[in-house]
Protein backbone atom coordinates (compact mmCIF):
# COMPACT_ATOMS: atom_id res chain seq x y z
CA UNK A 1 0.00 0.00 0.00
CA UNK A 2 1.41 3.43 -1.10
CA UNK A 3 0.98 5.98 1.47
CA UNK A 4 -0.40 9.28 0.22
CA UNK A 5 1.56 12.56 0.19
CA UNK A 6 0.60 15.63 2.06
CA UNK A 7 -1.06 18.14 0.16
CA UNK A 8 1.57 20.86 -0.10
CA UNK A 9 0.61 23.61 1.48
CA UNK A 10 0.67 26.58 -1.58
CA UNK A 11 -2.22 23.43 -3.64
CA UNK A 12 -3.86 23.52 -0.40
CA UNK A 13 -4.28 27.69 -0.45
CA UNK A 14 -5.39 27.85 -3.93
CA UNK A 15 -7.73 24.95 -3.90
CA UNK A 16 -9.19 26.75 -0.41
CA UNK A 17 -9.01 30.20 -1.79
CA UNK A 18 -10.82 29.11 -5.08
CA UNK A 19 -13.52 27.64 -3.08
CA UNK A 20 -14.43 30.93 -1.20
CA UNK A 21 -14.40 32.50 -3.97
CA UNK A 22 -16.54 30.30 -5.78
CA UNK A 23 -19.08 30.54 -2.48
CA UNK A 24 -18.69 33.98 -1.38
CA UNK A 25 -17.08 35.75 -4.41
CA UNK A 26 -13.61 37.39 -4.98
CA UNK A 27 -14.73 40.24 -3.25
CA UNK A 28 -16.54 38.91 -0.45
CA UNK A 29 -13.26 36.72 0.79
CA UNK A 30 -10.44 37.86 3.07
CA UNK A 31 -7.04 36.16 3.19
CA UNK A 32 -7.96 36.11 7.13
CA UNK A 33 -11.26 33.59 5.97
CA UNK A 34 -9.22 31.15 3.71
CA UNK A 35 -6.28 30.96 6.99
CA UNK A 36 -8.85 30.72 9.19
CA UNK A 37 -10.27 27.56 7.10
CA UNK A 38 -7.30 26.00 6.81
CA UNK A 39 -5.95 26.93 10.21
CA UNK A 40 -3.35 28.62 9.15
CA UNK A 41 -2.29 32.10 10.47
CA UNK A 42 -2.92 34.56 7.91
CA UNK A 43 1.18 35.07 7.49
CA UNK A 44 1.75 32.25 6.37
CA UNK A 45 -1.02 32.76 3.45
CA UNK A 46 0.53 35.87 2.95
CA UNK A 47 3.96 34.08 2.41
CA UNK A 48 2.79 32.05 -0.17
CA UNK A 49 0.93 34.85 -1.84
CA UNK A 50 1.37 38.25 -1.33
CA UNK A 51 -2.14 39.71 -2.00
CA UNK A 52 -5.56 38.69 -2.78
CA UNK A 53 -4.61 39.43 -6.53
CA UNK A 54 -1.25 37.15 -6.61
CA UNK A 55 -3.75 34.53 -5.53
CA UNK A 56 -6.36 34.95 -7.90
CA UNK A 57 -3.77 35.27 -10.92
CA UNK A 58 -1.95 32.29 -9.91
CA UNK A 59 -5.00 30.42 -9.90
CA UNK A 60 -5.86 32.10 -13.63
CA UNK A 61 -2.78 30.60 -14.50
CA UNK A 62 -3.50 27.21 -15.57
CA UNK A 63 -6.71 28.72 -17.51
CA UNK A 64 -4.56 30.82 -19.53
CA UNK A 65 -1.95 27.92 -19.84
CA UNK A 66 -4.94 25.49 -21.29
CA UNK A 67 -6.13 27.69 -23.94
CA UNK A 68 -2.75 28.69 -25.27
CA UNK A 69 -2.48 25.02 -26.04
CA UNK A 70 -5.94 24.93 -27.86
CA UNK A 71 -4.71 27.69 -29.96
CA UNK A 72 -1.65 26.43 -30.48
CA UNK A 73 -3.26 22.49 -31.52
CA UNK A 74 -5.46 24.39 -34.01
CA UNK A 75 -2.86 26.08 -35.90
CA UNK A 76 -1.17 22.86 -36.11
CA UNK A 77 -4.13 21.98 -38.53
CA UNK A 78 -4.53 22.24 -42.49
CA UNK A 79 -8.04 21.68 -42.55
CA UNK A 80 -9.92 25.06 -41.73
CA UNK A 81 -12.84 23.11 -40.80
CA UNK A 82 -10.71 21.16 -37.98
CA UNK A 83 -9.46 23.57 -36.76
CA UNK A 84 -12.39 25.14 -36.11
CA UNK A 85 -13.85 22.32 -34.43
CA UNK A 86 -10.46 21.86 -32.03
CA UNK A 87 -11.00 25.54 -31.17
CA UNK A 88 -14.58 25.30 -30.11
CA UNK A 89 -14.13 21.88 -28.54
CA UNK A 90 -11.02 22.57 -26.72
CA UNK A 91 -12.26 25.74 -25.42
CA UNK A 92 -15.09 24.22 -24.40
CA UNK A 93 -12.69 21.62 -22.28
CA UNK A 94 -11.17 24.26 -21.04
CA UNK A 95 -14.16 26.16 -19.63
CA UNK A 96 -15.92 23.32 -18.08
CA UNK A 97 -12.37 22.40 -16.37
CA UNK A 98 -12.15 25.63 -15.09
CA UNK A 99 -15.72 26.56 -14.29
CA UNK A 100 -15.02 27.02 -10.29
CA UNK A 101 -12.65 29.71 -11.46
CA UNK A 102 -14.66 31.30 -14.60
CA UNK A 103 -17.58 31.56 -11.99
CA UNK A 104 -15.50 33.53 -10.13
CA UNK A 105 -14.24 35.77 -12.90
CA UNK A 106 -17.50 36.34 -14.26
CA UNK A 107 -18.90 37.29 -11.08
CA UNK A 108 -17.08 40.33 -10.99
CA UNK A 109 -15.15 41.39 -14.98
CA UNK A 110 -14.54 44.70 -13.20
CA UNK A 111 -11.49 42.56 -11.79
CA UNK A 112 -10.12 42.01 -15.46
CA UNK A 113 -9.80 45.49 -15.93
CA UNK A 114 -6.97 45.90 -13.34
CA UNK A 115 -4.42 42.65 -13.47
CA UNK A 116 -2.44 41.79 -16.00
CA UNK A 117 -3.04 37.94 -15.52
CA UNK A 118 -6.67 38.88 -17.09
CA UNK A 119 -5.64 41.10 -19.77
CA UNK A 120 -4.07 37.49 -21.01
CA UNK A 121 -7.22 35.95 -20.38
CA UNK A 122 -8.84 38.49 -23.00
CA UNK A 123 -5.83 38.93 -25.57
CA UNK A 124 -6.15 34.91 -25.46
CA UNK A 125 -9.79 34.75 -26.22
CA UNK A 126 -9.38 37.54 -28.53
CA UNK A 127 -6.95 35.39 -30.53
CA UNK A 128 -8.84 32.26 -30.45
CA UNK A 129 -11.68 34.09 -31.81
CA UNK A 130 -9.65 35.90 -34.84
CA UNK A 131 -8.26 32.16 -35.31
CA UNK A 132 -11.77 30.88 -35.92
CA UNK A 133 -12.99 33.71 -38.41
CA UNK A 134 -9.60 33.70 -40.07
CA UNK A 135 -7.74 36.42 -42.20
CA UNK A 136 -11.07 37.49 -44.29
CA UNK A 137 -13.92 38.17 -41.68
CA UNK A 138 -16.47 40.53 -42.40
CA UNK A 139 -18.88 41.78 -39.89
CA UNK A 140 -21.07 39.01 -39.58
CA UNK A 141 -18.68 36.47 -38.93
CA UNK A 142 -16.59 38.48 -36.24
CA UNK A 143 -20.58 38.59 -34.31
CA UNK A 144 -21.19 35.15 -35.20
CA UNK A 145 -17.88 34.03 -34.02
CA UNK A 146 -17.96 36.07 -30.74
CA UNK A 147 -21.66 34.53 -30.07
CA UNK A 148 -20.28 31.14 -30.49
CA UNK A 149 -17.92 31.07 -27.90
CA UNK A 150 -20.09 33.18 -25.98
CA UNK A 151 -22.00 30.37 -25.53
CA UNK A 152 -19.68 28.07 -24.57
CA UNK A 153 -19.64 29.92 -21.25
CA UNK A 154 -23.43 29.13 -20.63
CA UNK A 155 -22.16 25.94 -18.99
CA UNK A 156 -20.01 27.70 -16.25
CA UNK A 157 -23.44 29.29 -14.83
CA UNK A 158 -25.96 27.38 -15.85
CA UNK A 159 -24.27 23.25 -14.43
CA UNK A 160 -22.45 23.75 -11.66
CA UNK A 161 -24.09 21.32 -9.80
CA UNK A 162 -22.67 18.78 -12.13
CA UNK A 163 -19.39 17.61 -11.14
CA UNK A 164 -16.65 17.81 -14.09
Amino acid sequence: MTERKPQDTRERILETALDLFFERGYQGTSMREIANRLELTKASVFYHFPSKAVLLATLCEPLSDELEDVLERARTIDDVVQARRELIEGTLDVYLGHRKLLYVIFQDLTMLAHDTTFNRFLVLMQRIHDAFAGPDRDVSVRVRTVQLFAMLGDPVFLCRDIPP
